[in-house]
């Protein structure tokens, strides 16, 4: 959700505990996850570099792999499904 709010500059919602009202941005992104997660900020602030560098690698992502086991699942196929 936070990469979405950065892409189309979306203001945190205003009754947030978080930076109220203000618009989401790579730095408060970093600083959020900080907040809520044990990740190391080196790792997290490369992920936030890669989501925003690369719109939509994360859909991308799953659906290649979700048809690649699709296409594993049935190795004796004569031919991959053409749909999913």
């Amino acid at each position: 959700i936070i990469d979405i709010g950065m892409y189309l500059e979306m203001p945190i919602p205003s009754d947030s505990d978080f930076h109220p009202g203000e618009v989401w941005n790579p730095e408060l992104g970093l600083t959020f996850i900080q907040q809520h997660s044990y990740f190391p900020s080196d790792f997290v602030a490369n992920e936030i570099d890669r989501y925003l560098g690369m719109p939509g690698q994360t859909i991308s992502y799953k659906v290649a792999n979700a048809s690649g086991f699709q296409h594993v699942a049935t190795p004796n196929a004569k031919k991959a499904p053409t749909s999913y």
